[in-house]
């Protein structure tokens, strides 16, 4: 129904369906408040190193610290989304290097969707970082 609605045209948001767990946004708009964000633009230094601290599963409060999937020494943070059947996306950040990347995709079928636009992510951070 989310995507029909959207694909028809209608204005429908699917944020207005679901805000609680899904934002609708391009891919430069999500890098940009990603970018802000870690930027220091938009929390103070302690929430965002309140919520960069991770629990045993490798998540905080909203990003996971993906750190133990990387280069030894290298803090990566991230961040995702997924509304099903509809759209999926997720931004990697490497604080020490100041990159941000985002990938989205209008395929959320399943979570294995989402585990392809995750090696998607994967191989465009190894990119930038080349």
């Amino acid at each position: 129904d989310v995507t029909a609605a959207h694909e028809a045209g209608s204005g429908y948001l699917p944020s207005a369906f679901d805000a609680r767990d899904s934002l609708v946004a391009d891919s430069p708009s999500l890098a940009r408040w990603v970018y802000d964000l870690f930027g220091g633009r938009i929390l103070s230094d302690q929430s965002l190193i309140a919520m960069s601290r991770a629990g045993g599963d490798g998540y905080g409060l909203g990003l996971w610290n993906d750190t133990r999937e990387w280069d030894a020494g290298t803090t990566v943070l991230s961040g995702s989304g997924i509304l099903m059947p509809a759209y999926s996306s997720i931004f990697y950040v490497i604080p020490e290097e100041g990159i941000v990347v985002v990938a989205q995709s209008n395929l959320a079928d399943s979570f294995r969707d989402f585990n392809r636009l995750t090696d998607v992510a994967h191989e465009l951070v190894d990119a930038v970082r080349a």
